[in-house]
């Protein structure tokens, strides 16, 4: 995520039209990797660690854009649960595994 950010994000590329449904499976993934309940502290880290970035580049549509950190603080509110799904779904794997 801090490489998107920070290559993507800071410098204003078009990321694509698809890239909500890779940020939502990037976070399943990724609680489902760690398994661990920790792992859903990673999304407000991104946060945090996107707040240097600053803002993105001025645009004719986007004359006054917020920071960067603000949109992402957003996405966290889904995020941190998506992360959480994603534990939740390896444990229960794990468990009817047994």
């Amino acid at each position: 995520m801090t490489l998107w950010i920070y290559g993507d994000l800071n410098r204003g590329s078009d990321s694509g039209e698809f890239w909500p449904i890779w940020v939502v499976l990037v976070q399943l993934i990724l609680g489902f990797a760690v398994s661990r309940w920790w792992a859903v502290a990673l999304p407000v880290l991104v946060v945090a660690i996107s707040v240097p970035a600053g803002f993105p580049p001025i645009t004719p549509s986007n004359y006054e854009p917020l920071p960067i950190w603000v949109g992402l603080a957003f996405s966290a509110l889904l995020a941190v649960p998506l992360v959480g799904l994603g534990v939740a779904s390896r444990k229960v794997v794990a468990w009817q595994l047994r």
